[in-house]
């Protein structure tokens, strides 16, 4: 849907963003755990899973910057929001390969990066951290929209608009989800029951949380996201033979036959690729071997 100018230019500005994200990560001393790190990744993976139905035909899925950064800090959700993405297109073929630029400034730079900005002027708090999850959705909305206009839209504004209108709500649902997980996580259980669990809460809730999702993602909304309804309504799409083939496209793993159990296999696969890399990234941005 993309021209190369936008592709190039969206890929640049990507390669700073995630470059300058890794460089501050490396210098922060206040590193997130390696675990907890895994976890915020593969339930931002799931949740992205789950398609809801929005509005005239339309559905919408979680984006998860916000709660990558308000859980981990703004450098680090950029990166978990990063790896996640890239997974998603290289495994999932999800975005595609050359859109994947404009996908990482979308989701991460923008998705994350809005929680950074937003408490920069706003004290942090569940209600400041509401807004920015509402504005990181409308925000990576105007600008995938924008990227459309200047792709094959012309000056013709209306895609733009239709995608801000349609993720203005979304984000409605994104600050609900955001501000439910994250007072689940975060929320500290002082009784001896708790003390005697060996796993903390936060693990134990992420467990739940990821395996339910899994097992709910086959009965995903199959409605077109706000994306794909503004393309096929404006006739963005164009026909292309892809670069290469995600060995799981469309999250479902081709060599099982009933439908229910591939595509609950392919999320259990994504979320133990996804685990490995995530585990594996955190190790090195470390240095050296922290408590997980």
């Amino acid at each position: 849907m993309l021209v190369e100018q936008v592709e190039v230019v969206t890929s640049i500005i990507a390669l700073a963003g995630v470059g300058a994200a890794v460089y501050s990560s490396l210098r922060d001393e206040k590193k997130p755990a390696r675990l907890d790190f895994v976890k915020t990744v593969v339930i931002i993976f799931v949740l992205q899973m789950l398609n809801f139905p929005v509005q005239e035909g339309t559905s919408g899925h979680f984006l998860g910057g916000v709660l990558a950064a308000s859980l981990l800090g703004t450098n680090f959700g950029i990166l978990a929001m990063g790896i996640v993405v890239t997974v998603q297109t290289l495994v999932f073929g999800d975005g595609g390969i050359t859109t994947l630029g404009a996908n990482l400034f979308n989701m991460a730079i923008i998705g994350a990066g809005t929680y950074g900005v937003v408490t920069r002027y706003l004290k942090p708090g569940l209600i400041t951290t509401g807004v920015a999850a509402w504005i990181s959705v409308v925000a990576a909305s105007f600008a995938c929209g924008l990227e459309l206009v200047l792709s094959v839209a012309g000056d013709y504004p209306a895609p733009l608009l239709a995608m801000v209108a349609v993720h203005s709500l979304t984000g409605v649902a994104e600050a609900f989800v955001t501000l439910g997980i994250l007072k689940a996580l975060t929320w500290e259980d002082r009784s001896p029951a708790a003390s005697f669990v060996g796993m903390g809460r936060g693990y134990v809730l992420s467990l739940f949380l990821v395996i339910g999702g899994m097992l709910l993602a086959p009965f995903a909304s199959p409605l077109p996201d706000g994306l794909e309804w503004v393309a096929q309504r404006y006739r963005l799409l164009h026909e292309s033979m892809p670069y290469f083939a995600a060995p799981l496209h469309d999250y479902k793993a081709s060599f099982i036959g009933h439908e229910y159990l591939s595509s609950v296999i392919a999320a259990l696969l994504g979320v133990i690729i996804l685990s490995s890399v995530s585990f594996a990234a955190m190790t090195g941005l470390s240095g050296k071997r922290n408590k997980s």
